[in-house]
């Protein structure tokens, strides 16, 4: 990007430059802006670390934990720089919003100081658009991004072994993803 030459999604620039073009930029804003606190969404990128070097309060939303996502994706170099970044950005961070306890216990287990806020986000609208009724007590939900790293096909092979004792069991998936599932 800075040298607005567009590099490919593979190069890893700005993993080892340590996200310092994206960091120019929001700082430039965030100095304009002169905000009272600086709100990151995720350790996947620029965002983490440029909160935590702009000098302003910062506290880091947990919205995965890309040391376990990446199992799921290809290995390579720029995937293990983003791993190294991440866990960069919590061990010098002192404010975290985790959802879940595995989110919380990897912060913990890389930053043992950390303060921890649990806040559960809201659901996406498209669930209250339909009338749900609850056919019978055997019904499921499953709300999420359809991915191997989610989860689905646990919950798929659980529904099997539940088939065996309840025949009449039912299960509503919401969500899209990988065309396989």
């Amino acid at each position: 990007p800075f040298l607005n030459k567009g590099l490919p999604y593979y190069s890893p620039i700005q993993e080892l430059s340590y996200y310092l073009p994206n960091y120019f930029r929001i700082k430039k804003i965030l100095d304009t802006i002169i905000p009272d606190i600086v709100h990151a969404h995720g350790t996947e990128n620029s965002y983490a670390l440029s909160a935590l070097r702009s000098g302003y309060p910062a506290i880091i939303s947990i919205q995965g934990v890309i040391k376990e996502i990446m199992k799921f994706n290809k290995p390579g170099f720029r995937n293990s720089l983003k791993t190294l970044l991440e866990a960069k950005s919590i061990r010098k961070g002192h404010h975290f919003i985790c959802r879940t306890n595995l989110d919380t216990s990897f912060v913990k287990s890389l930053n043992s100081d950390a303060r921890i806020h649990i806040i559960h986000e809201a659901m996406n609208p498209v669930f209250f658009r339909k009338k749900w009724e609850i056919k019978n007590e055997n019904t499921l939900l499953y709300i999420g991004s359809l991915h191997e790293r989610k989860g689905i096909m646990v919950l798929l092979k659980a529904i099997q072994h539940l088939k065996r004792e309840i025949k009449d069991i039912h299960l509503f998936v919401i969500g899209r993803g990988n065309d396989d599932y």
